[in-house]
């Protein structure tokens, strides 16, 4: 085999080596965001029901493992914000946590509360691993609705 013939086989076992590598270190790609509605039954306790539409078709309980209302709910008679943490547990078991910061005001009526804030995924388990998304938050009767995009990163 001569010289270059040799030079030719080396620098083809080369590359596709390379082209191996780089494939092998590009993530796979996210899915595109899709539109969802979260309904969480609100509860006296920091638990209670959910069930989403949309991107997400599920149901199951939530719980509030970390709730701070800040200290303008405290010394402001019309107006307060809030963030808490919630964990929402699928049928399947599979998990999905929310971030979210809401804002308290006094209703027209001058009674309380209206709730208006965002959401963001901040992890999931299961079904709901590489889970992202954010969105609005409002407060409709028992129910905290949020509604926003979803989407699964490829990693």
């Amino acid at each position: 085999m001569t010289l270059s013939r040799r030079h030719k086989i080396a620098t083809q076992v080369a590359l596709v080596t390379i082209v191996f590598a780089v494939s092998l270190s590009v993530p796979a790609l996210a899915t595109t965001p899709q539109d969802v509605t979260i309904t969480a039954g609100l509860t006296p306790t920091n638990s209670g029901p959910w069930s989403a539409t949309g991107a997400l078709q599920d149901s199951g309980t939530y719980l509030r493992t970390d709730v701070d209302p800040t200290g303008s709910i405290f010394h402001s008679p019309r107006v307060g914000s809030v963030h808490d943490t919630v964990t929402f547990t699928g049928i399947s078991g599979s998990t999905f946590t929310i971030q979210n910061q809401g804002l308290l005001t006094l209703n027209s009526a001058g009674a309380c509360c209206n709730l208006t804030g965002q959401w963001m995924v901040d992890g999931g388990t299961g079904l709901y691993a590489g889970a992202l998304g954010q969105g609005t938050l409002t407060l409709s009767g028992p129910n905290l609705i949020l509604q926003g995009e979803v989407h699964f990163d490829g990693t």
